[in-house]
C-alpha cells in the first residue's frame, strides 16, 4: 500500500483479541500529529474492549450476564447501542445472527429488554458481543479520525474501516488459510469485513461484506452465512450492504453477492 502524501504511520496493538492496525496519510498533517491521533483512536477501541468484552469480569457485558433475570442494568450509550444493533439484526435474520450464547433451545422465550439505557434479562442467559462490537470499535475509533480531515485505514483483524480522500487497495487471506492473499478492488469511505466459515460445502469459505458502518458489516457476515439465501437481500437491502463471496477453490472466480 503505498501512496504519495507528505505524512504517514503505521501502528499496530493487541485489542479485541487481534492485532488492531491503524494507517494515517495527510498532506496538512504532520507525524508527529498523526501519531496523537492514532493513540486518541487506540484509547477508544480499549473503551470498548473493557465496556463490551466477555472474558472481563469487569466489562459491563459480563455485569449483564451476572444479573438476575427482571434486574434492570444501567448501561454506557456505547453498549446501548450495539445491544440494540444486535437485536435489530436478530429479528431481520430471522435469529441467524445471535448474541445469547447458543442459549435459545435452552431458553426459547429468552428476551432482553432494552429502553432508556438499561437491560433486562428475562432468564439466566449469557450475551456474547464478540460477533459485533469488533466492528463498533472500529467504527468508534474512525469516528474521530474521520473528523480531522485525515484519510487512513484501521484493521482489526479483517474489519477495516477506510475513511479520508484517498482510495486504498483490499487484499483478503485466502479463506483455506494457504497463506496467500487475494486481490479485490479499490475502497474508499465504507467498511469491509471479513469472516471464515467452515460450512461444509465445496465452494464457499469466507464472506465479505461492504457497508456503511463497521459493526454491520462484522454482524452481517455471521447473519449471511447463517441465514437461507432468501434472507440474505432483504438484510442488504435494509443496511445499503453488499458482499461477496470467496471460494476455497482459488480457480474459482468471486461470486458477487446480491446488491
Amino acid at each position: 500500500m503505498l501512496h504519495n502524501s507528505k505524512h504517514h504511520i503505521r501502528r499496530a496493538k493487541p485489542l479485541l483479541g487481534t492485532i488492531v492496525e491503524i494507517s494515517l496519510f495527510s498532506d496538512l498533517v504532520n507525524k508527529e500529529t498523526l501519531l496523537s491521533y492514532s493513540e486518541q483512536a487506540f484509547a477508544c477501541i480499549r473503551k470498548v474492549q473493557a465496556l463490551m468484552s466477555f472474558f472481563d469480569s469487569n466489562s459491563e457485558v459480563s455485569f449483564l450476564n451476572r444479573s438476575l433475570p427482571g434486574e434492570q442494568i444501567d448501561l454506557s450509550p456505547e453498549t446501548f447501542t450495539v445491544l440494540k444493533a444486535a437485536e435489530q439484526m436478530y429479528k431481520l435474520s430471522q435469529g441467524a445472527f445471535d448474541i445469547l450464547c447458543h442459549s435459545r433451545k435452552q431458553y426459547p422465550n429468552a428476551s432482553l429488554v432494552l429502553s432508556e439505557n438499561c437491560a433486562i434479562k428475562s432468564d439466566p442467559f449469557l450475551v456474547d458481543l464478540g460477533g459485533i462490537a469488533k466492528g463498533y470499535a472500529v467504527d468508534h475509533a474512525a469516528s474521530l479520525l474521520i473528523t480531522s480531515g485525515i484519510s487512513g485505514i484501521i484493521n482489526a483483524g479483517g474489519d477495516i474501516k477506510f475513511f479520508g480522500e484517498l482510495s486504498f487497495p483490499l487484499t483478503i487471506r485466502a479463506p483455506n488459510f494457504d497463506g496467500n492473499n487475494i486481490e479485490v478492488g479499490t475502497f474508499k469511505n465504507c467498511s469491509v469485513a471479513t469472516s471464515a466459515f467452515d460450512l461444509n460445502t465445496d465452494s464457499i469459505c469466507s464472506i465479505s461484506v461492504i457497508a456503511d458502518r463497521c459493526m454491520i458489516a462484522d454482524a452481517l457476515t455471521k447473519a449471511l452465512a447463517h441465514s437461507h439465501k432468501a434472507t440474505h437481500k432483504r438484510l442488504l437491502d435494509f443496511y445499503d450492504a453488499d458482499y461477496f463471496e470467496l471460494p476455497n477453490n482459488q480457480n474459482k472466480h468471486l461470486e458477487e453477492g446480491l446488491g
